[in-house]
């Protein structure tokens, strides 16, 4: 039987202790390399992690639309990987073009990977400070308990 102490910051026996009392026991712990779970569940790491569906992001009252006026330079040597991978992540429905002015533009930055490739990260920092955050506020123990 486990009691609940309201207002108590600092637990009475620590883990080493619960289970030299055999008090909790834990069933099934998995204890697995990242290679055994690559090798395992490989589909897990495949893809996009696209989701289905739309989502709408509401702006804030006083959000002023942010476009880069001067954008990043590439590397010249960079230029064919990037523009390759543009290509590829507008195939894959990650992307698209624009060819006509747009109020929100977003810095793109190039970042070079360990096997040579590269990847292609956007800076959604202005973005980020105009979004209206939904609230989804978690019960409390004591309202769920009631």
């Amino acid at each position: 039987m486990i009691y609940v102490v309201k207002g108590l910051r600092f637990p009475l026996l620590s883990r080493t202790a619960i289970e030299a009392l055999d008090i909790v026991s834990f069933v099934r712990q998995v204890q697995m390399s990242a290679d055994d779970v690559y090798e395992r569940f490989p589909q897990v790491f495949e893809g996009l992690g696209k989701l289905d569906g739309e989502y709408n992001i509401d702006l804030k009252e006083d959000a002023k639309p942010y476009a880069v006026t001067t954008p990043r330079r590439v590397a010249l040597p960079q230029m064919d990987q990037v523009k390759e991978e543009l290509a590829k992540m507008e195939r894959q429905g990650v992307i698209s073009k624009i060819d006509k002015p747009t109020d929100w533009c977003a810095p793109m930055v190039v970042v070079p990977k360990q096997n040579g490739k590269v990847r292609i990260c956007v800076d959604f920092t202005k973005l980020n400070d105009c979004v209206r955050r939904e609230r989804h506020i978690l019960p409390s123990v004591e309202h769920i308990l009631a």
